[in-house]
């Protein structure tokens, strides 16, 4: 009897790999859907948008490129800036659609049957979405606070703006900030304090 018993109690077979596979994957898609669900349950606004998150992202990318292509022009011009965005388009290789910020709605600027579309970028006009900034002070020697571009605060939701300084470098500023900043700009206070 003591053989039928040993015979009958066998210790459990490991799982195979396939199997801890099924469990990890259905581990994963139940944590994920989960995590789903309490997300609907999240006030909106907490969670960052996605869609938020790119429009920042390319309106920073295009403003980065706006200041290459003002240092390049001024390494040009002996070292000033151009007196607006439209001689910027005509002189340096930018693509039309770096000077629309994507939360703007504001068409890119067709070529015309020449191939040229640079004249049509103008200052608030209907294919740039940036403000410029200058100054006829404006040099590659003045300091890396001054403000050169930034975007109107009233194409983002919060009414914060991104801004372009002198030294290449951009900043995302809260709506507060960005008021105070592009008030003293306006004001001729460049760099703001």
């Amino acid at each position: 009897m003591s053989d039928k018993l040993a015979l009958e109690y066998q210790v459990p077979a490991p799982r195979s790999a396939r199997s801890r596979w099924l469990l990890i994957s259905v581990s994963v898609a139940l944590a994920a859907g989960l995590l789903g669900i309490a997300s609907l349950f999240v006030p909106r606004g907490i969670l960052p948008q996605p869609h938020e998150n790119y429009a920042v992202t390319q309106s920073v990318s295009n403003m980065r490129q706006i200041g290459l292509g003002l240092r390049m022009y001024a390494a040009e011009s002996s070292g000033a800036f151009p007196p607006d965005l439209a001689t910027l388009a005509a002189t340096q290789d930018l693509p039309a659609g770096v000077f629309i910020a994507m939360r703007s709605q504001l068409d890119r600027a067709a070529p015309d049957p020449d191939g040229k579309w640079a004249h049509k970028i103008v200052p608030s006009g209907p294919h740039c979405s940036y403000v410029y900034a200058y100054r006829p002070d404006f040099t590659d020697q003045m300091p890396a606070s001054t403000v050169v571009l930034y975007e109107p605060p009233s194409i983002n939701p919060d009414g914060g703006a991104n801004v372009l300084y002198a030294d290449g470098h951009t900043n995302w500023l809260d709506a507060k900030t960005a008021k105070a900043v592009i008030d003293q700009v306006a004001a001729g206070i460049n760099p703001p304090k």
